[in-house]
């Protein structure tokens, strides 16, 4: 009998896999995890197609989420005293904790009716077991699950069969003369799609190259088994086809499985046409007249993190105006700055104050909240899950020994946190569920907010980043500008999570440090700051880079030039919050000033 090929048809992205290890480190000086960390820590690279080599025929397919979880759908067979046929149990809601995904309840679905008589409330989702994945590298690791007795428990190899194009282990990212991902990158087709009246079945997009795309779609016979169907399709100016589609069959789940079983049998033609990053066609022509022919009109569910799809490159906004915002009742510098809805957190002061506000953007309300437990100046803050994190930063009394505290907004408290990195001055940004800390020396810390588990990523190069912010910007993070003891430069520095590499990326327009910065409509803004070196210099300048361009633009100079000022957005409108009208030293008329984009 003839062999399956590897779940997805995907060797053809053999070439585009290479293993890395993103390896912890510690900085010196800097306090260690409180938590042993692993060699590897999962991240956007895990999204893709993967298989046991003695198991050829079935396998998973993995796709990390941009709040952190991830899905994972196994595509193999009935076990030994079920019908014969195909199956497919799907995982939502992974939990990711370092090297591992954890799926505590992964189901199967059963009873649609593949085509027009497709109705949802005949889908049967029924409990199947518990999945992991542990993964030992960005390449390779191991599966543990437990299903129901007909499936039992085991374990199973993995590795990769396919890398999603520009989410891989190896950098392989489109981008523009300056380091910038390119317009190229940034739309992409990757992702769970489906059919809104056909609630139950759904296709997954895993681009393989900017042309080549497996699709795996999920779907049911005309009977209500489950039943897959695989091929790759070219993409052409927004068609995608794939001209023989197969739906493997034939071989068994677990230890009865046999690759030499699995018969690739023809199953058709399947066309996508796409409208924009968030619809398509899908039309359809089985060779096998029990699925015959149609249509379906897909919505994205999903972009794997990494992944970015935009309908549209607009010019940088750099035509708004300036206005004035309501003044903070406890003006401050060098503070830390939280986003949670339209509430923005102001936590600390310099010199080593205590001060903790809240500005409420659509009110225009100001709250003075309890003093932090000690002072505080150049810390970073964030907010997840009702409360407020104020890390690291220039300590002083009374509680000059917690490297952090977790405010809880509810009860409107504070908890030391032990264990945290002595980390200043160079901001704090959420990616793919995750928090990252900038340290001046130029590393990044990873924390993971639900665990406490943190690492260190070593930074792009030597060139210091003192006052320098952090910036998560189509899914990747910016180290924008900052200062040596030369004084202030214009240097980018790029991070991509997927293949934990760094590049460089367009220099800013003026070398600046200690100023506000913040993405809005995918355009990254920064305002303010100043130079301490040859001479001190206050900088009331704004500039700004739009998705897929390859330098900044400069827009209407701040009202009140500013630094150590925070940065935020509410309701497309980016506020410069706070912030000292002396450069070198603190003077703070707790101005706040509001940028419109037009």
């Amino acid at each position: 009998m003839a062999r399956a090929p590897v779940l997805l048809c995907c060797i053809v992205a053999a070439g585009l896999l290479r293993a890395s290890a993103a390896l912890a480190h510690e900085v010196p000086g800097h306090v260690p995890p409180a938590e042993a960390t692993t060699p590897f820590w999962i991240g956007p690279a895990a999204s893709g197609a993967w298989f046991d080599p003695a198991r050829s025929g079935e396998g998973w397919m993995i796709e990390m989420q941009p709040d952190g979880s991830a899905v994972a759908v196994w595509f193999t067979y009935a076990p030994a005293g079920e019908d014969a046929g195909q199956r497919w149990i799907l995982g939502q809601g992974g939990v990711v904790d370092r090297d591992r995904i954890v799926f505590e309840t992964a189901y199967v679905m059963s009873g649609g009716r593949f085509g027009p008589q497709f109705d949802p409330d005949d889908v049967v989702v029924a409990p199947w077991g518990r999945l992991e994945f542990v993964f030992a590298d960005c390449e390779h690791g191991e599966l543990a699950y437990d299903g129901p007795p007909a499936y039992g428990s085991g374990t199973r190899s993995f590795t990769r069969s396919a890398a999603l194009h520009e989410t891989g282990c190896t950098l392989a990212r489109a981008t523009t003369e300056r380091g910038a991902r390119a317009q190229a990158s940034l739309q992409t087709v990757a992702g769970t799609w489906f059919d809104p009246a056909h609630n139950g079945e759904g296709v997954i997009l895993q681009p393989l190259t900017d042309t080549l795309v497996a699709i795996t779609w999920f779907s049911y016979t005309a009977d209500g088994a489950p039943a897959w169907f695989t091929g790759i399709g070219t993409l052409h100016d927004g068609v995608l086809v794939a001209e023989a589609m197969t739906r493997p069959q034939g071989a068994r789940f677990g230890a009865d499985f046999d690759p030499d079983d699995v018969q690739a049998a023809p199953w058709g033609r399947v066309t996508l046409a796409f409208e924009g990053c968030g619809a398509a066609t899908l039309s359809y022509a089985s060779t096998d007249a029990a699925f015959g022919s149609g249509t379906l009109q897909l919505q994205r569910v999903t972009t794997p993190a990494g992944g970015v799809c935009l309908d549209a490159f607009p010019a940088a906004r750099t035509s708004g105006s300036w206005s004035a915002g309501p003044s903070m009742p406890r003006p401050a510098s060098e503070i830390a700055t939280a986003v949670d809805g339209s509430a923005m957190y102001i936590a600390g002061n310099y010199p080593v104050g205590r001060t903790f506000q809240r500005f409420d953007a659509a009110s225009g309300a100001w709250s003075v909240l309890p003093d932090l437990p000690g002072g505080r100046d150049h810390a970073m803050a964030f907010a997840f899950d009702g409360g407020v994190f104020v890390v690291g930063g220039y300590r002083g009394g009374p509680d000059a020994t917690s490297p952090a505290w977790r405010y809880d907004i509810a009860a409107r408290t504070f908890e030391p946190l032990d264990g945290m990195p002595a980390i200043v001055a160079s901001g704090a940004a959420w990616l793919n569920g995750h928090v990252y800390l900038g340290h001046e020396n130029g590393d990044l810390v990873q924390f993971d907010p639900r665990t406490y588990a943190h690492r260190v990523i070593r930074r792009h190069d030597t060139t210091y980043r003192d006052h320098s912010q952090l910036i998560a910007y189509l899914g990747e993070l910016w180290m924008i500008g900052g200062r040596v003891r030369a004084g202030a430069h214009r240097s980018v520095a790029i991070y991509d999570p997927a293949s934990d590499t760094w590049r460089a990326g367009p220099p800013m327009s003026e070398a600046r440090s200690g100023f506000a910065a913040a993405v809005v409509d995918h355009q990254i803004v920064v305002a303010g700051g100043e130079q301490i070196a040859p001479d001190l210099v206050l900088i009331e300048s704004m500039e700004m880079i739009a998705a897929g361009a390859d330098a900044w633009e400069r827009g209407p100079d701040m009202p009140i030039g500013v630094h150590g000022v925070g940065g935020a957005v509410h309701a497309g409108r980016f506020h410069a919050l706070g912030g000292s009208v002396q450069a070198g030293f603190a003077s703070n008329p707790g101005v706040v000033q509001i940028y419109t984009p037009r």
